[in-house]
């Protein structure tokens, strides 16, 4: 979350800087990671990690359009 504005990959890649471009980043970044969780499916603390990440990107995005 720290890199998706950083000024290596937004010139790399030639990004906007638009609230969409930043949310599809993270959102990509967010399901590669919680696809990785789902492997470990058995395991508990995968189970809470990945509700604390879906909840913890929605609070994010809550605060970001309140800004708006």
């Amino acid at each position: 979350m720290l890199y998706q504005d950083s000024w290596e990959f937004v010139n790399a890649l030639d990004l906007q800087d638009d609230f969409h471009i930043h949310n599809s980043i993270a959102n990509v970044h967010l399901w590669l990671i919680y696809q990785r969780l789902r492997d470990f499916s058995s395991n508990t603390f995968a189970d809470q990690l990945k509700d604390e990440l879906i909840e913890g990107f929605n609070d994010m995005i809550n605060a970001e359009m309140e800004d708006v």
